[in-house]
């Protein structure tokens, strides 16, 4: 698992850039992302963080980027605000419960049950709802800068 993990997230962020700098809007993309708006407050969160790390030593131009895996948990009705992913490239891994995930590049919310992974890369606003009546539990891991 900590394998997968880690290989899940260096794709993430080798990919990240090269999917920013490829990027198109579309004007029906472009529509989206202008019309995008959520809960701008969390509601029924909380998370933990299980490990981060400086990355100023691990790869050339990380200066003040850091690493980190947290543990989500959203009860029923929780909300995870809005929020960008703008130079902070994430993965989210649905360990159980059923959660909605609102995107800004799509008209409809998706939905994340256990065992599938939310890309969060430049570009995407999004924001999560749990609408079911059992809490959701998930790993974030992202890059940052503080």
């Amino acid at each position: 698992m900590k394998r997968a993990l880690l290989v899940a997230a260096v794709l993430a962020f080798t990919s990240g850039p090269a999917l920013a700098q490829t990027f198109e809007w579309s004007p029906e993309r472009q529509a989206l992302e202008n019309a995008f708006t959520g809960p701008k407050a969390g509601k029924a969160i909380s998370n933990k963080v299980l490990g981060e790390f400086d990355m100023t030593n691990e790869i050339p131009g990380m200066d003040g980027r850091f690493m980190r895996l947290r543990y989500w948990t959203i009860q029923p009705g929780g909300v995870v605000p809005v929020h960008s992913h703008a130079n902070r490239p994430g993965l989210i891994y649905i360990l159980g419960g059923e959660i909605l995930e609102h995107r800004s590049d799509r008209a409809e919310p998706k939905v994340h049950g256990p065992g599938t992974i939310s890309l969060e890369n430049d570009g995407i606003s999004h924001w999560w709802s749990n609408e079911g009546d059992t809490p959701v539990t998930l790993l974030g891991f992202d890059v940052f800068q503080r």
